[in-house]
């Protein structure tokens, strides 16, 4: 029996939707919870000038607004596919210098087990992708739960 919560993580773009939709679609049939996951990406400890700080806590607060946008649409989106009001839909924004890591470290450190973790395979990344494999990918190999890769 498959017990647990869903967790999927959704950045707006075309593949994360057909995840959403599939996470909903599994918790309206077994009845389990979804978790909806946004990842704000920070950079890692780099010295900046304190003219430069302002413009980083500017722009942090837009990346902010923005998922946080972002997330509320996710959120709108799974609950129309679930329509279980019995079934519980939650957003989560995570703040994280790597998408995989706050999706992995989000999971376990979860109370509630994981069903598993959906993600699509293309998400709104570009040439960072080359440098370190996808999301997904990553997701994948350290993850201690099972995974789900929607193809877009």
């Amino acid at each position: 029996m498959i017990e647990g919560k869903f967790v999927v993580a959704s950045d707006g773009s075309e593949s994360a939707k057909k995840a959403e939709r599939y996470a909903a679609e599994l918790a309206a049939c077994l009845g389990l919870p979804v978790d909806v996951v946004n990842v704000i990406q920070v950079g890692g400890s780099a010295f900046v000038s304190s003219g430069a700080t302002l413009a980083l806590e500017t722009e942090l607060a837009e990346e902010i607004e923005d998922r946080g946008q972002e997330l509320r649409e996710a959120l709108k989106r799974v609950r129309g596919v679930v329509r279980d009001q019995t079934v519980s839909v939650t957003g989560h924004l995570l703040e994280a210098t790597s998408p995989a890591r706050a999706i992995v470290e989000y999971c376990s450190t979860s109370a509630e087990p994981i069903a598993a973790v959906v993600l699509g395979n293309r998400g709104t990344g570009g040439f960072p992708r080359l440098l370190m494999g996808s999301v997904s990918d990553q997701v994948v190999k350290t993850a201690d739960c099972p995974v789900i890769v929607v193809k877009a």
